[in-house]
């Protein structure tokens, strides 16, 4: 074998190799988090005691809350799903109207 030869073919198993090594790198990288392994961010120690009312809803329930950092604790700390409705206090259902209130 020639010297040029065998230089070809190192270069070519080298530059293979790296090819190689990126794919997997990539398939890596683009794979989900397993769900137990992400990082949760602690729910907040303390909030304000602004009173910035928002009328939160999870659904179901309408209930109005002091302030937006309330909502994110008790959505934290009781796994609730409670999103924010309207930047006020929740309106009270008129007289004869069934629903939530």
């Amino acid at each position: 074998m020639s010297c040029s030869r065998l230089t070809r073919q190192k270069f070519l198993s080298v530059f293979l190799l790296l090819q190689l090594i990126s794919v997997v790198a990539c398939a890596i990288d683009n794979e989900e988090p397993i769900p137990e392994l992400r990082s949760k961010k602690p729910c907040p120690e303390t909030c304000p005691c602004t009173y910035e009312p928002v009328c939160v809803v999870d659904g179901y329930t309408r209930v109005t809350i002091i302030n937006e950092c309330v909502m994110n604790m008790v959505n934290c700390r009781n796994h609730k799903s409670y999103y924010v409705y309207l930047n006020d206090e929740c309106p009270q259902p008129e007289k004869g109207f069934v629903g939530i209130g």
